[in-house]
């Protein structure tokens, strides 16, 4: 490995899958929900019961109207009328936030999509994503300068080295894995967190969708030359 590139053991401490993001609705949002359904008094409510009854107003309505409901929410300022409604032929058919031309929206249509399983589970299919516990280590001087700078184009050019260059994450961005902007890396990585840090090495989460990492599933230790978008320059 060039010595003026980061050089980085990894290895891959935990891989699960996550059937709903972490905090993705609110209490906030449930009232919403309510005041859209006709409940505008929550004042006395704990958390839990608005929670509980905004689902009760969504199953109300039939599944396409409450999910156009949430999509409108969500999604109303991004979607015209005609786009809400094939999306919701779509969450009824298929993992359309692995697969919607716009990565922007798949964070937030998975959030849609798990929430109407929850309450329309005969209608909407399950959901899942994947949360990855890793641990990283640096073994060069330039490696623990990355340490400064983990981010979403750090972490996708992380795993990009685990895996198949046949990938699909290689074959949509190959040239910004290589280079030095990699925007929709905060499409990709919906989630993350450093959970311990040392000087030379680090364990972060991270919660994407499966298409992304699925080779890591049952990976060893892999080495990285990883960096990211906010360091000063590309190493080497």
């Amino acid at each position: 490995m060039n010595s003026m590139k980061p050089h980085f053991d990894v290895s891959i401490q935990e891989y699960w899958k996550i059937s709903a993001l972490p905090d993705a609705w609110s209490t906030r949002d449930y009232e919403s929900i309510l005041e859209m359904s006709g409940y505008e008094d929550t004042n006395e409510m704990s958390d839990s019961y608005i929670r509980e009854m905004a689902i009760m107003s969504l199953q109300e309505y039939q599944p396409e109207k409450a999910a156009d409901l949430l999509i409108n929410y969500r999604l109303g300022n991004k979607l015209n009328k005609e786009q809400r409604q094939e999306l919701i032929q779509e969450l009824q058919a298929q993992e359309i936030w692995e697969e919607n031309g716009d990565m922007s929206l798949h964070e937030e249509i998975f959030n849609i999509s798990s929430l109407m399983h929850s309450i329309f589970p005969k209608v909407f299919p399950s959901t899942h994503a994947i949360c990855v516990l890793v641990e990283i280590i640096a073994w060069n001087t330039y490696a623990k300068e990355q340490l400064n700078y983990i981010n979403e184009s750090f972490i996708c050019r992380l795993i990009a080295d685990g895996i198949s260059e046949h990938s699909i994450l290689y074959r949509l961005f190959g040239e910004q894995l290589l280079g030095l902007k990699f925007p929709e890396a905060d499409n990709i990585i919906w989630k993350y967190e450093i959970v311990d840090e040392k000087e030379d090495s680090l364990i972060f989460s991270a919660i994407l969708a499966e298409c992304w990492i699925r080779e890591l599933k049952d990976a060893d230790g892999f080495q990285s030359s990883a960096y990211s978008d906010t360091s000063i320059k590309k190493p080497g």
